[in-house]
């Protein structure tokens, strides 16, 4: 296996284990604060499967292994960013609702054509 594949294996497991260890902390509160704090989970389980599949190159990758707690500063630089989740849900809901209505109205033209 060459040197490249490694890191990235061992990048996959410090974003596991620093995810698992978020989690396992999370049992131990009360389940509204839990609630309070399910969008950080969601956030965090996403970041690490995107790094998880990125094409990131070596020397990226050597430098988050160096990095403590990965999925935190991720975390904060998604909270600073001037998107956030609901722009990007808004988005993909309104382009949801277009695709079907552009499919109603096919489906709607087809059956007036027979």
């Amino acid at each position: 296996m060459d040197e490249k594949k490694i890191l990235l294996e061992k990048l996959q497991d410090k974003l596991e284990l620093e995810f698992c260890n978020f989690i396992k902390e999370l049992k131990y509160e009360s389940k509204d604060y839990i609630i309070e704090r399910a969008y950080e989970i969601t956030t965090k389980q996403e970041i690490k499967d995107y790094l998880g599949h990125k094409e990131l190159n070596e020397n990226e990758i050597k430098i988050l292994l160096k990095k403590s707690y990965i999925l935190d500063s991720m975390y904060d630089k998604w909270l600073d960013t001037d998107a956030n989740f609901c722009e990007v849900l808004q988005y993909a809901v309104d382009d949801r609702v277009e695709e079907l209505t552009r499919d109603s109205a096919v489906k709607e033209a087809k059956g007036k054509e027979r």
